[in-house]
């Protein structure tokens, strides 16, 4: 994203990106350095597909519905499983809606997070999907129930996103990113040996 793709309501917000610029130019130089270095090794495993879907921005899970249908009942073939900015998620139209702010807010985790559910009969058009295999999902539905609560949040008209929204017991920042979320559990589940993945290219 570029500065002009970013709204603002508030000058002051404006201002304190444009004294942020440097440390924010550093924080990208690492963003495309850091996940370079790896740590445990990436197994060969067979058993169950599983995928990942992302865009420019952000990365989700996806999932045969089959596998989760305890903890998400779902009718549809496929759930999607996402995690970020409360703000961000529920109160922005899309990413070139994002203001300076909320930007601002979610890079230094002064925000809420929640846990985003998305059900499919087709794999999502218009993505980047990759695919994995492991001999079994146990170590991802841990990293994913350990990431929120089982309180399903009450849509409001402000709520923009499509999907069921959990409560998330977790805070994101600029460490801990969407994205950094996906290859935690990509790591803990050996499909992914990147020690650090703040962005949706590394996935």
């Amino acid at each position: 994203m570029t500065m002009t793709q970013y709204k603002y309501s508030n000058p002051l917000y404006f201002i304190l990106f444009l004294l942020l610029l440097p440390a924010l130019a550093l924080y990208f130089v690492f963003c495309f350095t850091i996940p370079l270095i790896k740590i445990n090794k990436i197994k060969n495993q067979k058993g169950i597909k599983f995928w990942t879907i992302k865009d420019k921005i952000h990365a989700d899970y996806l999932f045969e519905s089959i596998h989760f249908i305890d903890t998400f009942p779902t009718d549809k073939k496929y759930i999607s499983v996402g995690w970020g900015d409360r703000k961000i998620f529920l109160e922005t139209k899309s990413w070139g809606e994002l203001r300076i702010e909320d930007f601002i807010k979610a890079f230094f985790g002064l925000n809420g997070t929640v846990l985003r559910v998305d059900y499919f009969d087709e794999l999502p058009p218009n993505k980047q999907i990759k695919e994995f295999e492991v001999e079994n999902l146990d170590d991802i539905k841990k990293h994913i129930k350990k990431s929120h609560t089982n309180n399903l949040i009450k849509k409001q008209e402000n709520f923009y996103q499509i999907g069921d929204y959990y409560e998330s017991k977790l805070q994101y920042n600029c460490i801990m990113t969407c994205n950094n979320w996906i290859n935690i559990g990509l790591r803990k589940s050996f499909c992914s040996n990147r020690i650090w993945c703040p962005i949706s290219y590394w996935l």
